[in-house]
């Protein structure tokens, strides 16, 4: 049998259920602000939780002039139409540049250093990560690099804008003007 509630329960049961509708919002919200600052993805393979982050601002500088080929070949994709490339089209650059993608993934989901004297034990990590990632079989690999690019493409498509912006200043006509 259904227990009767009166008019103050019933308004205090649905002023209960906005405060909750309200905070689980303002949660998802604010895990929406934290992944565009500092995206992550998680993906389990062959046992291990891996976490891929979006690489930090002195390691993506200190990364930039190793795999500049990589970032060449992309630019080219996304300077050359008005639309972004397709995933085919992205594929192709990553497969040509297959040991540069690797390493890039397996520095993604190796914990970086906040102290420079551990960048030594940094890089045998990853060196250690990048054979774990060569045994990956085909799907594995696949679910690993869009885990990988869910976390970096802002990364990358920052790099691409400034070099867009940087060649637009260049190309754009002064304002001064010779008699």
């Amino acid at each position: 049998m259904a227990k009767k509630i009166s008019r103050k329960e019933a308004t205090a049961s649905a002023q209960e259920r906005a405060a909750a509708d309200a905070a689980a919002a303002a949660a998802a919200q604010a895990a929406a602000e934290l992944d565009i600052l500092h995206p992550e993805r998680s993906i389990r393979l062959r046992g291990r939780l891996l976490t891929l982050r979006e690489y930090g601002y002195i390691e993506g500088l200190n990364l930039q002039p190793g795999i500049r080929d990589l970032l060449e070949a992309l630019y080219g994709l996304f300077d050359r139409a008005s639309a972004p490339p397709s995933a085919a089209q992205v594929r192709e650059v990553f497969t040509a540049h297959a040991t540069t993608l690797q390493w890039l993934m397996a520095q993604a989901f190796t914990p970086y250093p906040e102290d420079p004297g551990q960048l030594q034990a940094f890089s045998a990590q990853v060196a250690e990560n990048c054979r774990f990632v060569a045994t990956l079989d085909d799907i594995e690999g696949d679910a690993l690099m869009a885990a990988w690019w869910g976390a970096n493409a802002g990364f990358f498509i920052r790099r691409f804008r400034e070099r867009r912006l940087a060649e637009a200043s260049r190309s754009a006509p002064s304002g001064s003007t010779q008699p």
